[in-house]
């Protein structure tokens, strides 16, 4: 793991994201989240000596920079809830041992130490029995998913991250109704920042064949797809929550809200607000517009995650030209297909309705990285975001390597 002193957060002028599982200030990324080095150190003991904790009260502690040490139990299953994943801490303690040694040993921690475990009282052996057959029963069924349905599954994961994330920062607010904050210009940037983890979580879990791309192929495509793929995502959150055609606010995360109306607003922390209030508001009208065209097309979340396919692989295939992205192409272009004729009869045009939708935030994301260039060359805000996102990716490859 590299140490994350040397991408200097602390001297930009944007604070690094905070841990999701205890709200502390972050380190980098670990385990596959955004964490600090007290989680990430906790998390690696837990998993490396196959420790098992029990609640001593109802499950549900409060997990938070002050109170985090207080429930061992409590504080691996939020690890769990917010992502971390046990075998990377296995790859990484065994990684000179033989493959079968390291399946075997992979295959017992990882299971027995899953998510799901850690909501009950029952003895070690018992959840460890029953956690092994509820994978098992997992497994089986996500082999037999469609290309389109696994995109769903990792969709619907990375959607219970982001919450689990918020509220792991805000424990006083679960089970409240939520409500929708305007963010600031530094929120919004932490707030795409914990994304980006996630985000690469999801495509190397739930996309069929992204597994055949090498580790820098992987980071260079997610890094490209990034803005390509957030206008459908934005839209399907905002017409889900902001249903209404009028509506001029713009759900970009779960703890990520701006209001268009009072965009001036949401950068007043910016050293130069009105020169970026300008310079963006272009870029957020449209993407304000393709929200309200995503609304009238009524998009479902099969043809959110076919887009979401289809994008990911396009690029792909402009960038790498590999058979495996044609292959995938091709594969979710039938299920498409397919969907659309069941349900809209034979002779629908929605694919094409869809594919101008791809367009449409083709030409959003080719907007906002153009905004992203211009303004970090005339905007310090900006050219720290861009250091930070980079980093990110930097850190990764660094990691994985």
């Amino acid at each position: 793991m590299p140490h994350t002193e040397g991408l200097k957060l602390s001297s930009l002028y944007i604070l690094p994201p905070p841990c999701c599982i205890c709200g502390a200030v972050s380190s980098g990324y670990h385990f596959g989240v955004i964490a600090c080095k007290a989680c990430a150190a906790f998390f690696r003991r837990s998993v490396s000596d196959n420790r098992g904790y029990d609640c001593q009260q109802q499950n549900n502690c409060p997990i938070n920079d002050e109170d985090r040490t207080i429930c061992r139990s409590c504080r691996l299953k939020k690890c769990y809830e917010c992502g971390m994943m046990a075998e990377k801490v296995q790859k990484r303690k065994h990684k000179f041992a033989s493959a079968s040694s390291t399946t075997s040993r992979s295959d017992s921690c990882g299971t027995c130490l899953s998510s799901e475990s850690f909501t009950d009282s029952e003895s070690p052996v018992i959840r460890k029995n029953k956690r092994i057959s509820n994978d098992s029963y997992k497994n089986r069924k996500r082999a037999s998913a469609s290309a389109v349905d696994k995109i769903i599954d990792g969709l619907k994961s990375y959607w219970n991250s982001q919450k689990a994330a918020y509220y792991s920062r805000y424990p006083e607010l679960k089970g409240e109704d939520h409500e929708f904050k305007p963010s600031t210009i530094v929120t919004h940037v932490q707030s795409q920042m914990a994304l980006l983890p996630l985000m690469h979580r999801m495509c190397v879990e739930h996309f069929d064949g992204f597994d055949e791309l090498s580790e820098t192929q992987q980071l260079t495509i997610i890094e490209k797809n990034e803005t390509l793929f957030s206008p459908f995502e934005v839209a399907y959150n905002t017409s889900k929550y902001f249903p209404s055609l009028e509506e001029t606010r713009i759900l970009y995360a779960y703890d990520d809200m701006v209001d268009i109306v009072n965009y001036e607003a949401f950068f007043k922390d910016d050293k130069h607000s009105k020169e970026s209030s300008k310079l963006y508001l272009p870029y957020a009208q449209a993407m304000l517009k393709f929200v309200k065209k995503y609304k009238q097309l009524k998009v479902t979340k099969f043809e959110l995650a076919a887009m979401a396919g289809l994008l990911l692989w396009g690029e792909v295939k402009t960038t790498y030209a590999l058979d495996i992205a044609y292959k995938m192409d091709d594969i979710i272009t039938k299920e498409l297909t397919e969907y659309c004729r069941k349900e809209y009869g034979e002779n629908n045009f929605r694919f094409g309705q869809l594919l101008l939708l791809r367009r449409d935030a083709e030409i959003i994301g080719a907007k906002l990285n153009e905004n992203y260039i211009i303004s970090s060359i005339e905007n310090k805000h900006y050219a720290d975001y861009n250091k930070l996102r980079h980093s990110f990716y930097n850190m990764k490859l660094e990691e994985t390597s």
